[in-house]
């Protein structure tokens, strides 16, 4: 976003006086003379009765004001006649005014310093911006901070038509992604401030309307400050666990591999620098963290690191240390993709899906002529999976491995019944050119079976948002028929709006079944303008059941907030 320059700089030199008031000649005029930190200056002071002018030592500048103990330490001399006030700097030197830095909380700005008699300059780091007070505590703000940037704490260049700014820095419970109510941008709340579509954005406040629904008030690219409504797209309490495991003997003779204690594991949150957690190992190898905001993570263990999404509860398998060597870890093409054991039509038939792997090396050296297989105990799926040689994998590359499952519906599978989910456990194992064994694992989320959702409304323009159980975001605009993971064990949400005039309009929405000649007749005749209200916020949310149809009206700016509850 386009900011203004700071114009206020620093004077390219400081001259400081002190008063004498000791009589000067005339030949003295102009020049300056130092007592103690004060600059005196020869100047005319008037004409006596006989006609001679009279000059007098008048205080020209205190040196002190501009060189205050944050800058240096303040002085007066030079050559004779010619004195003036000296700053001995010592702030850190920096060599260019258009820097800005953070310096904990501090924004500091490089200014130009005069410093000697000879008119030598130097340039030092002096603060700006005290950032730790620019925005009160609140319900979702603990303090300011310095503004964020690709290098944080670091001297980083605004340019010269930048102005830097505080950030404020947002408590845990309102960290993560949040979608802008009537648009589809997408904003983050974190420790370095907030972000919209991944630019940073100058906040001016930020106040909560409930649990899952903010007013951000902030700086748009126009410099116009704007006002809107974001509601929550994460949670806060996802969490992640996996087994560090090594190789155990000579590398060379296909030693096996066996888990190992006392690792850390750290994880930081990819876009936000500033928010990490860690845990260590059990003596198994085993490490869990919790209590998580969603979304994407640098995982780093030892010296590897790997990204991944998290978006509720992720096993990322085995991590496996092999010191300066090749590390190879398995993951999912596509984490989010969501898999059913029965067909929407025909419970009698499961799914056949195409599921690609990705073979990842995490290590320092090429990874030579290895080759993958899959395999699984589960009997909820029938695995097509054949050994496929991978080649030479770089560090940092990758290469996929493409296998296929066939759903069997849980009606048909012992004990699985009842279940809602079940989390399919794919075992790979790799083979190198050394003969050397490698083991990850990977799961895939197969849910029962899909249900519709069924959103109209006269004005089809008109936005909708679905959100899942874990908070993602569905747009639902251009959609009349929304499938999704039959959940009896928690809720959807579903947000209808009309942020103008010309928007309003009567809406209907339906679970499980759609009754057509009820719409139509309600499109036309519906009159009860009240119905349901209020419900503009998720804690006024009215409840929808399973083969309920309900129908209502959106004014202008208007939301109403439904419960979809599944549960019999």
């Amino acid at each position: 976003m386009k900011k203004r320059m700071i114009t206020t700089v620093f004077l390219s030199f400081f001259l400081y006086s002190g008063c004498d008031p000791n009589s000067c000649t005339a030949s003295e005029s102009g020049q300056y003379k130092c007592e103690e930190n004060s600059l005196l200056q020869c100047k005319y002071e008037s004409t006596s009765d006989s006609g001679t002018a009279e000059y007098e030592w008048t205080e020209h500048e205190n040196c002190l004001t501009k060189c205050p103990p944050s800058i240096g330490v303040a002085g007066c001399g030079g050559v004779s006649g010619q004195e003036i006030c000296t700053c001995d700097v010592n702030a850190e030197e920096c060599n260019n005014v258009n820097l800005y830095r953070c310096n904990g909380s501090v924004i500091e700005r490089c200014n130009q310093v005069y410093v000697d008699s000879k008119n030598n300059y130097k340039y030092a780091w002096l603060p700006e911006k005290k950032c730790s007070t620019a925005f009160a505590s609140s319900d979702i703000v603990e303090s300011g901070t310095c503004p964020p940037d690709q290098f944080p704490e670091e001297e980083y260049d605004y340019g010269s038509w930048f102005e830097p700014f505080c950030v404020p820095i947002i408590k845990k419970e309102f960290r993560g992604k949040w979608r802008r109510i009537d648009y589809e941008d997408t904003a983050y709340f974190g420790t370095r401030g907030v972000t919209i579509n991944n630019d940073g954005i100058k906040v001016t406040s930020i106040s909560k309307i409930d649990e899952n629904m903010i007013k951000l008030k902030y700086y748009d690219d126009y410099d116009k400050e704007v006002s809107l409504n974001f509601v929550r797209n994460s949670i806060t309490d996802a969490s992640i666990k996996l087994v560090v495991k090594k190789f155990s003997g000579n590398i060379l003779k296909s030693p096996g591999m066996e888990g190992v204690g006392g690792i850390d594991v750290a994880v930081e949150n990819a876009n936000d620098s500033g928010y990490s957690k860690k845990e260590t190992t059990d003596e198994n190898g085993n490490a869990e963290i919790n209590d998580m905001t969603s979304g994407e993570y640098d995982i780093s263990v030892g010296e590897t690191k790997f990204r991944q999404d998290i978006n509720d509860f992720l096993n990322a398998g085995i991590f496996t240390l092999n010191g300066s060597s090749y590390i190879y870890k398995i993951s999912l093409d596509n984490p989010g993709k969501e898999y059913f054991s029965q067909k929407r039509n025909n419970e009698e038939e499961g799914n056949i899906y195409d599921i690609r792997i990705m073979v990842n090396n995490i290590g320092f050296a090429d990874a030579t002529a290895a080759t993958v297989s899959c395999k699984t105990s589960d009997n909820s799926i029938i695995l097509n999976a054949e050994d496929y040689i991978l080649g030479t994998i770089e560090p940092g590359k990758n290469k996929s491995y493409d296998i296929s499952i066939e759903t069997i519906p849980f009606d048909n599978v012992d004990g699985f019944s009842n279940k809602l989910f079940n989390d399919v456990k794919l075992e790979l194992t790799i083979k190198d050119v050394s003969g050397n064994e490698w083991e990850d694992i990977v799961f895939i989320r197969v849910f029962k079976k899909e249900i519709p959702i069924y959103v109209f409304s006269k004005d089809i323009s008109n936005p909708f948002i679905l959100i899942s159980p874990h908070r993602e975001i569905i747009d639902t605009s251009s959609k009349y028929e929304i499938y999704v993971p039959y959940r009896t064990d928690s809720k959807y949400k579903l947000v209808a709006q009309s942020m103008s005039a010309n928007k309003e309009t009567v809406y209907s929405i339906s679970v499980g079944s759609w009754d057509n000649e009820k719409w139509e007749s309600d499109k036309e005749s519906f009159t009860d303008v009240s119905n349901y209200e209020p419900n503009e916020m998720e804690s006024q949310a009215k409840t929808i059941k399973i083969g309920q149809q309900i129908t209502s009206y959106l004014h202008k700016g208007d939301l109403d907030f439904w419960i979809i509850d599944m549960s019999e």
